[in-house]
């Protein structure tokens, strides 16, 4: 009997290593599968570009340079992507012609992503890229620039990220809102975009009425959310000066707590001489109230020590500030009337009008450490300096216009992580002025790039 037992046990303890070498075989290559998969998978994604987007934080969407993770998108233009002379420091872009897309990575390595004849800027979303050819046709592309999508002639307007949105306006005064499958959400006829509130999802829009009572223009500033509910007119606004003939324009919003503050006028004549009134009211449309009419646009709500204040600019040579509480005026020595999130070139000393003569002739030493880029980035005023003394000294050379050519700074673009802007040259072309307007051929153009960790400036392009 023990003997038997004994056998029993044996081949009992034999069964049991057997089918536990059997699982632990299964397990291991069932895990062995799971990796490659898991690997597979994860090549899949880092390989593929149309993956990537949707989960990258994006910054500066909507213009020439958008930056997304770790990687700046922008279209690398040359000589022939414009008309060889213009008006002023305009140049308009030529039919048909080939530019890269390119990507730039924070090392400053470049890569080029395809080619295409578009033009202006680059508004992205998920996989793919929103763009606009010459003669305003909007199209989409993925990032290797193939599965075209055509769309209406017009301008793309905003992207909401959040909501997978994307508002645009036709050429038949349409703003159209589609989501990223390219389905059309809603239309608001007859009216023009203002603003993207992307913190309450709401679209601010100008309904052109045209409604004429002795000569006076009206039009309504509406409001409607994302998904096309609440639509709503909030304020039909008229001018305040009937012998003005150009028609009437909202011109910028700035949106603070409550309120809607908002420039409006019309720009007049050929050399568009502005007219018109800062405003506010609530965000309801009531209690409409004109703060100061002006003959300059631009303006900037900031709040110090709990007040909020009125910054704007009455052609005086010297920036008003406003107490909204009180309405008192005074002279503002520690904030300009810029618009937030736009980049904005300053003086140290701000005495600009000390560098033009008196035939109006410009000329400043980018050595002497006198001007900086900054960008007012909340309401709050809090500012951020872009481009410091010591970085346009590194820039050789003068800025300066006068009637025989020039060299400015333009297109300063900010994103998380670099700012971009454009030292361009010209030389006066008499035979092409119309009117009073000079005409200029464009000599010369370098494109930098400052990295904002680094601190490192070097030129990107140059034509």
């Amino acid at each position: 009997m023990k003997s038997g037992r004994k056998v029993y046990i044996i081949l009992f303890v034999i069964l049991m290593s057997l089918i536990f070498t059997i699982l632990s075989f299964l397990f291991f290559k069932n895990q062995e599968y799971i990796m490659s998969l898991y690997k597979g998978l994860h090549k899949n994604i880092s390989d593929n570009e149309s993956v990537k987007p949707s989960i990258l934080e994006i910054s500066n969407n909507g213009k020439d340079y958008v930056q997304l993770g770790d990687y700046t998108y922008y279209r690398e233009y040359g000589k022939e992507s414009f008309r060889e002379y213009g008006l002023g420091h305009n140049y308009e872009y030529t039919e048909n012609n080939s530019k890269k897309m390119v990507k730039i990575s924070e090392h400053g390595e470049k890569e080029e992503l395809f080619e295409d004849t578009g033009v202006g800027e680059i508004f992205i979303l998920n996989n793919r890229m929103y763009l606009k050819e010459n003669d305003d046709q909007l199209y989409s592309v993925d990032f290797a620039g193939k599965n075209r999508k055509n769309y209406s002639k017009g301008n793309f307007k905003y992207i909401d990220e959040k909501n997978n949105k994307i508002i645009y306006s036709d050429l038949n005064n349409n703003i159209v809102i589609i989501n990223s499958l390219d389905k059309e959400e809603f239309i608001i006829p007859n009216s023009e975009f203002i603003l993207y509130d992307k913190e309450n999802f709401i679209i601010y829009f100008c309904e052109q009425t045209n409604l004429r009572d002795n000569d006076n223009d009206t039009i309504a500033l509406g409001a409607v959310n994302i998904d096309g509910s609440d639509k709503k007119i909030l304020k039909n606004i008229s001018r305040n000066d009937e012998d003005m003939l150009s028609p009437l324009e909202i011109i910028h919003i700035q949106l603070k707590d409550d309120y809607i503050y908002l420039s409006y006028g019309s720009f007049e004549g050929t050399m568009r001489a502005y007219n018109g009134s800062i405003a506010r009211m609530k965000k309801d449309g009531t209690d409409f109230d004109i703060l100061v009419e002006t003959e300059i646009e631009d303006f900037l709500i900031v709040e110090k020590e709990g007040k909020d204040y009125l910054i704007f600019d009455d052609i005086s040579m010297s920036y008003k500030s406003m107490n909204l509480s009180t309405k008192e005026m005074s002279i503002s020595k520690e904030f300009l009337p810029r618009f937030l999130n736009i980049p904005f070139l300053e003086y140290k000393n701000r005495n600009f009008g000390s560098y033009y003569n008196d035939n109006g002739d410009y000329e400043y030493d980018l050595s002497s450490g006198d001007m900086l880029c900054s960008v007012y980035i909340d309401n709050k005023a809090n500012k951020l300096t872009l481009i410091d003394y010591d970085d346009f000294k590194e820039i050789p050379g003068k800025l300066y216009g006068n009637d025989k050519g020039y060299r400015s700074i333009e297109n300063i673009q900010y994103t998380n992580g670099y700012v971009y802007f454009t030292i361009e040259e010209g030389i006066r072309s008499e035979e092409n002025d119309v009117g009073w307007r000079y005409a200029y051929k464009r000599t010369k153009t370098q494109v930098y790039q400052k990295n904002l960790k680094t601190l490192k400036i070097k030129i990107i392009n140059s034509y």
